[in-house]
């Protein structure tokens, strides 16, 4: 099985737990995913089965989009409502105006430390099992971009927000933050992914009904790479091709369809299939000008049936 399927994963359960139940329940040989979310988080999980896993650092998710809903007065040691209280603060009823100047200081350039209690791995092991063994961790300072932050709504003690960042942002940590630029603690309430990349919530699959053997929408692969059907000769070309890298493919190219043919940086990118199945990824280098000059090639490992 070679798909891309969009999960809206629910309250409560890990990213890996939702992974590996849907990978045997359509029994893939392999599965993996682009983005871990938080258990109490919900929202875009994107997993990738079978050959397709090897597209996964390939994909441009750098752009996500989440609504979160903050509680002030409290924080706790996992900066979300599931973890302990460790400090409380009084606090005045939240002002619209303020917020939005506190919000103003955090677009663009965002510099934080992550919270302990992540799957940031040290030494190999995730930075919360040593938290919860109640051995003491440094994580080193991170930096990630905020590109938008809109409000949603204000409550006396609540805020919620649409933040709009890079890839890797924390926002158990950008709440956090927030909190001490009000004056007061905040910690996470409830926390949902709305779009990573080009996968929107609007496009995912409810995870209870792919359970219950629900009609499933698989994401068509062609929304992110044109593909290109090959024959196993051109294969057995490019696999004897030392490194995979600067392969001269215009001759090959220029016998395509025309809609098929290199047009500039527009077609950066050909997924190849044989007989419909992914063998590997064309990457198409250009000079200054426009002027097509040479391909890297990524061949994906498990295709010595084609050769």
């Amino acid at each position: 099985m070679d798909k891309i399927l969009i999960v809206n994963k629910p309250y409560g359960l890990t990213t890996s737990y939702v992974v590996n139940k849907l990978k045997k329940l359509y029994n893939a040989l392999k599965a993996g995913h682009t983005g871990t979310l938080d258990p109490l988080a919900t929202g875009v999980i994107v997993i990738f089965f079978g050959r397709l896993t090897k597209l996964i650092p390939f994909i441009d998710e750098e752009i996500k989009i989440y609504r979160v809903k903050a509680l002030l007065g409290i924080q706790t040691d996992t900066l979300d409502i599931s973890g302990n209280i460790v400090f409380t603060s009084k606090i005045e009823s939240l002002q619209s105006d303020k917020l939005k100047s506190v919000i103003k200081s955090f677009r663009g350039e965002y510099k934080y430390t992550p919270p302990q209690y992540s799957a940031i791995k040290i030494n190999g092991v995730p930075a919360y099992k040593y938290v919860r063994k109640g051995q003491k961790i440094s994580l080193s300072q991170r930096v990630s971009r905020i590109y938008d932050i809109l409000i949603n709504h204000v409550g006396k003690y609540t805020f919620e927000l649409e933040i709009h960042c890079s890839k890797g942002t924390y926002i158990r940590s950008l709440i956090n933050d927030m909190g001490i630029q009000l004056g007061s603690n905040a910690t996470v309430c409830n926390l949902k992914r709305l779009n990573s990349g080009i996968f929107s919530i609007e496009d995912s699959n409810d995870y209870f009904s792919i359970l219950n053997e629900n009609k499933v929408d698989f994401f068509n692969i062609e929304n992110i790479f044109k593909t290109l059907e090959i024959d196993t000769n051109f294969l057995s070309y490019l696999r004897n091709h030392p490194n995979y890298k600067k392969v001269p493919l215009l001759n090959f190219f220029s016998k395509l369809a025309k809609d098929m043919r290199i047009r500039s940086e527009e077609n950066t990118r050909f997924l190849l299939t044989i007989n419909q199945s992914p063998v590997g990824l064309i990457n198409n280098k250009f000079d200054d000008s426009g002027v097509y000059i040479y391909s890297d090639v990524k061949l994906f490992q498990e295709i010595t049936e084609y050769t």
